[in-house]
């Protein structure tokens, strides 16, 4: 099968996208990308890029010629693929709201009207999450074309430790990046009352991004430089590693879409406390099998983790049961193959 993926494929997810499309479903793949910058120059470039694209993106995939068409993203390469008018055409959200965002600005009546188009067009429409299905059919999808499964992790890297752990102090993982929107602070600030409690802890922060002098000035101001280990950006065959030292997976974003970084830690055995958002409830009943903290609460955090730390038996239980989900439902390999099926289905179905 021979895919032209529309996409910025130095995105993580894409990457991973791509990555298992080629080994797992042994699919060929053409990559094509706007201008990736960051910087507001960049910006009206990448912007007169895309207008340019609409023009020329029909020769582009006559030149490839593919056996279909994946675009990652509703609005933005999902409209391109859909001016191509190629079929079969597959698009995918990134984020929970089908990629219309921000929510009010003065762009979102033309992107809402971008993503019902790019939808309307589309031969499939992938949702990792039903709350990403919920906001495709909003937007006019047809049920029946919406294949909803998460892309997964590989399991035979992410999984628990061969003995459970007996940690003598509870050791929180966060492996987000470290960037304003994902309140590494607030984590911080819970931790803070940890120690104030007198409960034992480490709080290992892996990755990189803006926030990291900010967040090492905040741990020096609150005493805690010694319980908080900045591991920075570390490699995929050590994450899993460090993953099954730890006791607890935390994240407390303020919006999200199916996190693998979720996934990864349950497979790993760690316990989740993380914000409460639509997202999560699809994979976590709350004071069943982790805990859901309401956004900018520190002391509902600190709260979470207390509770983790005390309640071992509970947390045993809600790990063996995490565990067994994520090899069910989030196995990279399995769910591969099912969008790989999937593909030929449609491109099967063009032909008639």
């Amino acid at each position: 099968m021979k895919i032209a993926f529309l996409g910025d494929y130095n995105h993580p997810n894409a990457q991973s996208w791509i990555e298992s499309m080629r080994t797992v479903g042994g699919c060929e793949i053409i990559e094509w990308s706007l201008p990736i910058t960051n910087n507001r120059a960049g910006r009206f470039s990448r912007i007169l890029s895309w207008a340019k694209s609409l023009l020329t993106i029909r020769s582009t995939l006559k030149k490839i010629n593919p056996d279909i068409v994946i675009a990652y993203r509703i609005t933005s390469y999902g409209f391109i693929g859909a001016v191509s008018g190629f079929h079969p055409l597959v698009i995918a959200s990134q984020g929970g709201g089908a990629d219309v965002w921000p929510l009010n600005s003065v762009t979102t009546p033309f992107k809402r009207w971008m993503a019902k188009y790019s939808i309307k067009k589309a031969d499939l429409v992938q949702a990792w999450g039903q709350h990403m299905a919920d906001a495709q059919i909003a937007l006019g999808a047809d049920p029946k074309k919406i294949l909803v499964l998460p892309r997964g992790i590989y399991l035979d890297k992410f999984y628990p430790p061969a003995v459970p752990l007996e940690n003598k102090e509870l050791n929180i993982v966060v492996t987000r990046s470290l960037y304003p929107e994902y309140c590494h602070l607030l984590m911080l600030q819970a931790v803070s009352l940890l120690k104030k409690s007198g409960t034992p802890f480490k709080l290992h922060i892996v990755g990189a991004g803006s926030e990291l002098d900010n967040l090492k000035a905040a741990a020096k101001e609150m005493d805690i430089e010694n319980e908080v280990i900045f591991h920075g950006k570390i490699d995929n065959k050590i994450l899993p590693e460090l993953l099954r030292t730890c006791d607890v997976y935390t994240s407390m974003t303020r919006s999200e879409g199916v996190s693998a970084s979720l996934f990864e830690a349950m497979a790993c055995g760690c316990y989740p406390v993380v914000s409460d958002l639509i997202a999560m409830h699809y994979w976590i009943k709350n004071g069943y099998n982790g805990t859901l903290v309401p956004i900018d609460d520190a002391q509902k955090l600190f709260e979470g983790y207390k509770f983790a730390w005390e309640e071992k038996q509970f947390r045993r239980e809600a790990i063996a049961h995490n565990i067994a989900m994520v090899n069910e439902k989030a196995s990279l390999t399995k769910n591969m193959k099912t969008f790989v099926d999937r593909y030929d289905d449609v491109i099967k179905s063009s032909k008639k």
